[in-house]
């Protein structure tokens, strides 16, 4: 199972905690569907401005005693809820 933990970083940046958590979910849901083995976390909340989002994810394969890479991507709000709209790391 992958869970999304949010550094407390991301409480400081004025994102609210309902915005936090729909954006961890979406980064967990988006990468579990590539590969199960995936563990994803939001690392940082770099900025939200309006219905974009720009975050920082750590992507762990804990099978393979990964220590993680550092993926920049990008959300947006659609119809109140947030989506991975680009990895720019991919």
């Amino acid at each position: 199972m992958c869970i999304a933990v949010a550094v407390s970083a991301c409480s400081r940046g004025g994102v609210s905690p309902a915005d936090k958590k729909g954006i961890e979910d979406a980064v967990v849901e988006f990468y579990q569907r590539k590969d199960k083995a995936c563990e994803p976390s939001v690392k940082k909340i770099v900025e939200v401005k309006g219905a974009t989002a720009q975050i920082e994810v750590l992507l762990r394969y804990p099978a393979f005693h990964s220590v993680g890479t550092v993926h920049h991507v990008v959300l947006e709000k659609r119809d109140g809820a947030w989506t991975v709209v680009k990895d720019k790391d991919e």
